[in-house]
């Protein structure tokens, strides 16, 4: 877990998605995090590593997945 991206990400997802589009090849992981109750709306997660995460609750709506794990 990157303890530095689930504060970023919990911050702000505009600017996450804006960081994240500059760095796509960054590895992101997120295994094990507590994202419960997050609002990731429109976030974009594109190959994050999810495995474990509490996501129980979060508004991922229009959320990038796509070859998340």
């Amino acid at each position: 877990m990157n303890a530095e991206h689930i504060v970023m990400l919990r911050r702000s997802v505009p600017e996450w998605n804006q960081w994240r589009l500059a760095n796509p090849h960054e590895s992101i992981d997120l295994t094990r995090a507590n994202l419960a109750r997050a609002n990731l709306t429109a976030a974009t997660l594109f190959t994050a590593n999810l495995s474990g995460t509490n996501l129980s609750g979060t508004n991922l709506s229009d959320a990038d997945l796509s070859r998340a794990d």
